[in-house]
């Protein structure tokens, strides 16, 4: 990750731990429990979640499971070379599997990862289970744990919206020039009413707190039909 990448990253998170450690005292409900998403495939969110977890890793009072959720496209799986491990899918499936056994250490401090597992024709359904609540439960019993969930477009499949159900905050990236208006309305639409908090990220925007540069990150507050 470059410097600037870096310091981007860092401003991103900011809020996602002042979630985990309100200055008032009122804590986000499930507030260790984030989604990333998108409206659609392509638009950043697996290089978010992937670049989010490894610069939360970082903090000195937490560390990072990374979860592959993305059961149908399972890109950080692919790109950390655990695709062949058993992971949330194999979990959903056999309810006597121990869920810590599935998970994986990185070469990154304090950064782990749970691999999506085997593909199943019912995931959306699995996803939507009790099964599902009991593990993310167990995944973020301790608070100091982040739990990640690298989640599929949210207009592209039905798993997003199941995996929403058990979330404290979810990021949704939006990619600059890309995404139209009437797209992220329709992905919103599909996790409300929600408990989670929900924030936007802006994506491959050319400029950035005075610079310009290609492939910033930051939080979205702008109108109009196209982001950027």
């Amino acid at each position: 990750m470059s410097a600037q990448l870096g310091r981007e990253f860092q401003r991103i998170k900011r809020p996602i731990l002042a979630a985990l450690n309100p200055n008032d005292g009122a804590a986000l409900p499930n507030a260790n429990r984030l989604m990333v998403t998108s409206a659609h495939p392509g638009d950043g969110k697996t290089f978010m979640s992937m670049n989010l977890a490894m610069s939360l890793a970082r903090e000195m009072d937490h560390s990072v499971l990374l979860v592959d959720g993305d059961v149908a496209k399972p890109g950080v799986s692919r790109s950390l070379g655990v695709s062949d491990r058993p992971g949330l899918m194999d979990l959903l499936e056999d309810s006597d599997a121990v869920v810590e056994d599935a998970i994986v250490a990185t070469d990154v401090p304090n950064l782990y990862v749970l691999p999506s597992g085997q593909r199943s024709e019912e995931a959306a359904e699995r996803l939507a289970s009790r099964r599902m609540a009991s593990i993310v439960a167990e995944l973020a019993a301790d608070p100091a744990r982040i739990v990640i969930f690298d989640s599929p477009p949210l207009l592209a499949t039905a798993e997003a919206q199941s995996l929403a159900l058990s979330m404290g905050q979810i990021l949704l990236v939006v990619r600059a020039g890309r995404t139209e208006r009437r797209a992220l309305d329709s992905a919103l639409s599909l996790i409300e009413p929600a408990n989670a908090a929900i924030s936007l990220v802006l994506n491959q925007t050319r400029k950035g707190f005075g610079e310009d540069y290609d492939g910033y990150y930051g939080v979205y507050s702008g109108e109009g039909e196209k982001f950027g």
